[in-house]
């Protein structure tokens, strides 16, 4: 019995360590650059590890699976607005990741482009979800 409740208490506890790689990438859809404004819910600073802000982009339409491979990629210039808030400029036919993090835990507030503001839960509602990550596409 008392192997039976250790067994049950190992797994468990393993299970909740558990942490699932997630992210969420925009795609522009279009032949021009979009402006894209993106406000987290709080400071950069307080959920980011590593050495400053960084977007990537990759100049093609792709799946989340090819960011596993990371050489293609081109870390983009943005504006900082205020310490939660940043100015990309997305390139056209291009797949840019916004934010990853772990288990859906997400910060990103809010992005807003083209005089459209999307809040997350609306964002990832109209985004793709492709196994553990969303792909959201401006067409227009």
């Amino acid at each position: 019995m008392k192997l039976k409740y250790f067994s049950f208490l190992l797994i468990l506890f393993t299970l909740e360590s558990c942490s699932i790689p997630t992210g969420i990438y925009i795609q522009n859809l279009t032949s021009k650059c979009i402006t894209l404004k993106v406000k987290f819910k709080k400071p950069f600073k307080e959920f980011y590890i590593g050495d400053g802000v960084k977007f990537f982009n990759l100049s093609e339409i792709t799946t989340v699976k090819n960011w596993s491979n990371k050489k293609n990629a081109t870390k983009l210039n943005f504006v900082e607005i205020d310490d939660k808030t940043f100015v990309i400029h997305l390139p056209p036919n291009s797949t840019t990741v916004i934010e990853r993090t772990h288990n859906f835990n997400f910060n990103l507030e809010k992005i807003e482009f083209n005089g459209d503001e999307r809040e997350i839960e609306d964002l990832l509602i109209n985004s793709t979800k492709k196994r553990d990550n969303y792909i959201y596409q401006i067409k227009n």
